[in-house]
């Protein structure tokens, strides 16, 4: 079964105020997702493939104007995981295992370069209490890549 959809969230990124700047740095984040939900021959789900793509747009809360935005570009693999890290609970709960490539973060400010940025592939084990509702990081079994994260550099940017 394949699904397309476009998804819009708001959410904190960074407290600023331990790094001498009193406000926080949130992401309003904007993609688009095209799954496709694979099942054995008795309708058992056994994978899902996706793919999203799309622009963090990280700004001061307090000063929503002061704003820094970069692409993002990222496809996974889930199936189910039974194993020694995850032991489903109740009888909507399940585990997943989810490997994924490509770049998660890639924000750049100007005269600091890259603030953030988190790019390669990972391996991790998740735990779903709730159905598909609720997802919960049992282990990261693997990361590869490029990681970097200058949170002074990210608050001083977007600093007033």
């Amino acid at each position: 079964m394949k699904s397309e959809y476009d998804v819009e969230e708001d959410f904190p990124v960074i407290n600023c105020t331990p790094y001498g700047y009193p406000f926080e740095v949130w992401d309003h984040l904007t993609y688009h997702v095209s799954s496709t939900d694979l099942f054995d021959k008795n309708g058992n789900w056994v994978r899902t493939n996706w793919h999203k793509h799309g622009m963090d747009r990280v700004y001061n809360r307090s000063f929503p104007d002061h704003v820094a935005t970069g692409p993002f570009n990222i496809t996974c693999h889930v199936a189910s995981y039974t194993g020694p890290l995850c032991q489903p609970t109740g009888p909507n709960s399940f585990c997943t295992i989810e490997n994924c490539t490509g770049v998660d973060w890639n924000i750049q400010l100007p005269g600091a370069g890259t603030v953030f940025h988190a790019s390669g592939l990972s391996k991790r084990v998740d735990y779903w209490p709730n159905g598909w509702d609720t997802e919960e990081l049992v282990a990261e079994l693997k990361r590869a890549g490029l990681d970097k994260c200058d949170v002074v550099a990210l608050c001083s940017g977007l600093a007033p």
